[in-house]
């Protein structure tokens, strides 16, 4: 197993990771899949400007589709006022059991100048095993751990599960306490 610093995420092509039960690989799909949509917020990228807006919701709706394909039916797109699109999604436990939420970012960094990519930053590449593209580590493949856990345990979740990927991060989560509160429960 590499334990280099996670400078990008480890594709394993072929094989299982992770857990006793076996931990299926098919989380280098849904993180190429996030990684194509450009969703950056940050203050650089001008998120205040109306442009950046499409970004992140498609970004956020991609997110939501692949929760909801991993077993939380109910995950959706959520905001606070003024705030950039979020996912929430969860599901229950057995009785008895503690929740746990999840974290992870949809938005990512900009790429800056395209002469210091090798590859395109949105198109993302493997290279000796290893995926390249902007937020493939910052937060794509947060959200792609998530998405393998969620499938390892299937309909057998030890713990009640609730995921949530914020849409600005990368500009300090202005509205992410606003966020908690309106869905407290």
């Amino acid at each position: 197993m590499d334990h280099r610093p996670p400078s990008s995420v480890r594709i394993w092509p072929g094989r299982t990771i992770g857990s006793p039960s076996g931990f299926p690989k098919r989380s280098g799909g849904s993180c190429r899949r996030s990684v194509r949509i450009w969703s950056g917020s940050s203050a650089s990228l001008g998120s205040a400007d109306p442009a950046a807006a499409p970004h992140l919701a498609a970004s956020a709706q991609e997110v939501a589709a692949l929760l909801r394909a991993a077993g939380l039916p109910g995950a959706q797109v959520v905001t606070a006022a003024g705030g950039r699109p979020a996912v929430l999604g969860h599901r229950p436990g057995p009785p008895g059991v503690p929740t746990v939420l999840l974290y992870a970012h949809h938005d990512v960094q900009p790429p800056g100048d395209a002469a210091d990519w090798d590859s395109g930053p949105f198109e993302p590449a493997e290279r000796d095993g290893r995926l390249y593209g902007r937020g493939s580590c910052d937060d794509k493949a947060g959200i792609a751990v998530h998405l393998a856990a969620l499938r390892a345990h299937g309909d057998r979740l030890p713990v009640g599960v609730t995921v949530l990927v914020e849409g600005e991060e990368e500009i300090g989560s202005p509205t992410v306490a606003d966020l908690l509160a309106a869905h407290a429960d």
